[in-house]
């Protein structure tokens, strides 16, 4: 009994530190997004939105309904001339959608919704918010598909659009995500993004430490063979971060680290000047693997037009359709 209380007590110590850390990193996150957008858009938008809103244009046809938070709604109205499900005069906007056509979703567990009759015919009532945020956020594809495919209309082209700018709005959109209605708040989890900011090499072993605030990589050598291990620093301990994720020309090397106190994953950009701490409720959202890995193992959502800073992914509607159809989902 004294040895669980330990453990618990241990346990708690950590994930109160990990707490800590989001707290104040996502305030940095948030302004060094912030800074990065106003240095690219100015009064206008970058080259790689202007880009992938040309494309959409070229390359799509004109029903095409475009999928994404609300903030570039009007952009992509206006630029590629097509649909969106809601931008920034439509934030509080709800959506009905019959129940019989939720593809299997609960109205209520699944969307967050409630279910009103008019006319004879069922409906289920939803934020149109918290449908997209929830797209975002969910790790499900398949659950991500079915609240898509009820936004399709007659048309029969949808392109799930993620951005940059959407790595320090994780804090809204994670919440609006999981809103709960009767207590009037969510939960919110943000990516904790950092520079580099040192180098130290080890003073017992053979290797180098890279420094990014609280977080480091250590790469040194055992054996005569390489070893790196991502670890969290707080109040002079060192603690070790269960997955790590390198990315090196668009090839992901990941290490899992089954004895880490800390959950969650450190990515590590390819040039090692930046790290992203993912907490482990978005490490493997949507938003995520789409826009950090490229879609990379997606079944209904194929990339379409790549840029560092928009992904455009096209929805694979008559596949999904077609697993619907024979009770595959």
């Amino acid at each position: 009994m004294v040895e669980k209380n330990k453990i618990g007590l241990y346990c708690s110590a950590v994930l109160f530190i990990i707490l800590i850390i989001v707290t104040s990193y996502s305030l940095y996150s948030i302004y060094s997004t912030s800074e990065q957008m106003a240095k690219h858009y100015g009064t206008g938008i970058s080259k790689y939105w202007a880009d992938s809103m040309n494309w959409l244009k070229n390359n799509t046809p004109e029903c095409t309904v475009v999928a994404t938070y609300w903030d570039p709604g009007y952009w992509i109205a206006a630029l590629s001339e097509r649909k969106t499900i809601y931008d920034g005069g439509s934030q509080n906007s709800i959506r009905h959608t019959p129940v019989n056509d939720l593809n299997g979703l609960d109205c209520i567990a699944d969307r967050g919704g409630y279910i009103k009759e008019e006319n004879g015919v069922e409906y289920c009532i939803t934020s149109r918010m918290q449908d997209m945020a929830g797209v975002l956020y969910t790790s499900n594809e398949t659950k991500a598909a079915k609240i898509l495919e009820t936004y399709l209309g007659n048309c029969s082209e949808l392109y799930e659009l993620v951005s940059s700018d959407l790595i320090g709005k994780s804090h809204w959109w994670s919440y609006f995500s999981n809103w709960d209605p009767e207590k009037g708040k969510g939960k919110a989890y943000d990516y904790i993004t950092v520079r580099l900011q040192g180098e130290k090499k080890l003073l017992l072993e053979n290797g180098t430490a890279l420094l990014y605030g609280p977080f480091i990589l250590k790469i040194f050598y055992k054996n005569n063979t390489q070893k790196i291990e991502p670890l969290l620093f707080q109040e002079g301990k060192y603690y070790k971060i269960k997955n790590l994720v390198i990315n090196q020309n668009n090839t992901y090397l990941r290490l899992n680290y089954s004895d880490a106190p800390v959950p969650g994953t450190l990515w590590v950009d390819p040039s090692f000047q930046v790290v992203i701490y993912m907490p482990p409720q978005i490490e493997n959202s949507m938003f995520t693997r789409m826009f950090f890995y490229n879609g990379e193992g997606l079944k209904y959502f194929e990339p379409a037009y790549l840029t560092p800073e928009v992904k455009l992914f096209k929805f694979k509607v008559e596949k999904f359709r077609e697993d619907l159809a024979s009770g595959k989902l």
